[in-house]
């Protein structure tokens, strides 16, 4: 599904994944492999997002376009972006009407 991100945060966690602030050093070769040695494996941030289905695959069924969703990409990130994609199966729930995008992050 491809969602219109309206809101997202920005944590300890994206800032760790960037510049490995916070990562022991004993830990910093492991780190170095999971998210890469020369350049981040992953480019763009984001854990946290709200926003709105813009398309869905053929065999999406519980969702469909239009809907106002929040939740998580999932470990490959990416909710920094203006779009992102998440499987049908990923970690998204319907935004109640009453609340707003900034009010469905858990961060906020």
């Amino acid at each position: 599904m491809l969602i219109k991100i309206h809101a997202t945060t920005v944590t300890t966690t994206d800032c760790n994944a960037r510049n490995f602030t916070f990562v022991p050093k004993s830990f910093l070769f492991f780190a170095r492999i999971i998210f890469g040695f020369k350049k981040p494996k992953i480019n763009i941030l984001g854990i946290d997002l709200a926003g709105e289905i813009e398309a869905v695959g053929k065999d999406v069924k519980l969702f469909m376009v239009g809907d106002r969703v929040f939740g998580s990409p999932g470990t490959k990130m990416g909710a920094h972006a203006e779009y992102t994609c998440v499987p049908e199966d990923g970690s998204l729930a319907i935004k109640p009407a009453e609340m707003g995008w900034e009010e469905a992050l858990p961060f906020h």
